[in-house]
C-alpha cells in the first residue's frame, strides 16, 4: 500500500507542472487582440459570438429592394422601411 501511494505522489509534481503552463504572449483567442488594459477583444471586422470566440461580422443589407427582417433590418437611411413586397418576402422600401 505504501508503494502505491509513493508511486502516485511521484507523478503529482509532473502533472501539476504541465497543468500550469500558460503562454503570457498568447493569452487571447484566434481572432482576438490584447488591448492596453490587458483584456482580450475581437479584431476589427469580427464580433463576439457565443462563448469567447470572435466570428466575422455580418454586413447589414442596404438599398432599395434588399431583403430584410426583424433580425436583419434595413441599414440605408433612404430606404429604411422593411415591408412586404410582391415577391413574397419583406424588402427595404
Amino acid at each position: 500500500m505504501w508503494f502505491q501511494l509513493q508511486t502516485r505522489l511521484l507523478w503529482l509534481p509532473l502533472l501539476l507542472s504541465v497543468a500550469c503552463i500558460v503562454d503570457s504572449d498568447d493569452r487571447c483567442g484566434e481572432d482576438q487582440l490584447l488591448n492596453e488594459m490587458g483584456v482580450c477583444e475581437c479584431k476589427e471586422g469580427t464580433v463576439l459570438s457565443e462563448g469567447r470566440d470572435c466570428t466575422p461580422q455580418v454586413s447589414v443589407p442596404a438599398g432599395l429592394g434588399v431583403e430584410c427582417s426583424e433580425d436583419l433590418p434595413c441599414a440605408d437611411s433612404t430606404y429604411s422601411f422593411c415591408a412586404s413586397s410582391d415577391f413574397g418576402h419583406p424588402e427595404c422600401l
